[in-house]
């Protein structure tokens, strides 16, 4: 069996990530430049790589780098950029989930 990372190892790689985009800033790289540069590697979309484009746009528009520092008007306003894009990439508008929906979601995922 393989042995995860290393606590050294994870901080490690944090910090290279940091270094990584202190540099692709400096150098006016975006993450579509990045992106590009590896088009022959299809990178699936999860909801980690979904929740980074999230915080970028809530950094772009409100100066905020986390989620948690969001107020109800932050997250209208991310959302609603958000869903624009993506409603010209996919045809489809995905609402924001509603308390009747994560309802509905947790009732469904529990019958699986």
């Amino acid at each position: 069996m393989d042995k995860t990372r290393t606590p050294e190892q994870n901080k490690a790689l944090h910090l290279y990530f940091t270094q990584i985009s202190n540099s692709l800033l400096e150098h006016g790289v975006t993450v579509r430049d990045l992106l590009e540069a590896f088009k022959e590697d299809d990178v699936a979309p999860t909801g980690d790589n979904v929740k980074l484009i999230w915080k970028s746009i809530l950094k772009r528009k409100h100066d905020k780098v986390s989620t948690t520092q969001m107020t109800t008007e932050d997250l209208n306003s991310v959302f609603n950029e958000f869903n624009m894009k993506m409603s010209i990439l996919t045809g489809e508008n995905i609402e924001f989930p509603s308390e009747e929906t994560k309802q509905l979601l947790e009732h469904y995922s529990k019958t699986i």
